[in-house]
């Protein structure tokens, strides 16, 4: 990747997690959403999958906090949201697909009723 791409994708990546930082428990969540997006061998896809109780462990917090951060950045257009169970107790595998904000509109912040 060269210069120029790469500092598009971290311009990208940065008002990105900007404006979820803004969103009510956003801020849980963006660090660890970009780092994933932003990973080389995500070939700069915006999307990707991860155990939900294995990221919340990482992170340090309850898995229902990032199950709360990561539906409050949805309902504010940030990202699309996909969960599924792999069967197992605990295993919850999250597929998320970040949205590029537009640099002229602001999130439109959680529904009424989800904080």
């Amino acid at each position: 990747m060269g210069p120029v791409r790469a500092m598009a994708v971290e311009d990208w990546a940065a008002d990105w997690a900007r404006r979820a930082r803004e969103i009510p428990n956003g801020r849980v969540a963006a660090g660890l959403l970009v780092d994933l997006v932003a990973d080389p061998r995500q070939h700069l896809a915006r999307t990707a999958t991860f155990p939900v109780t294995a990221a919340a462990v990482a992170l340090r917090i309850a898995p229902a906090l990032l199950r709360a951060a990561l539906r409050d950045l949805a309902d504010a257009g940030l990202l699309t949201l996909a969960c599924h169970n792999a069967g197992e107790p605990g295993s919850e595998v999250a597929m998320v697909t970040l949205t590029a904000p537009a640099s002229d509109r602001k999130p439109k912040g959680p529904r009424r009723g989800h904080q």
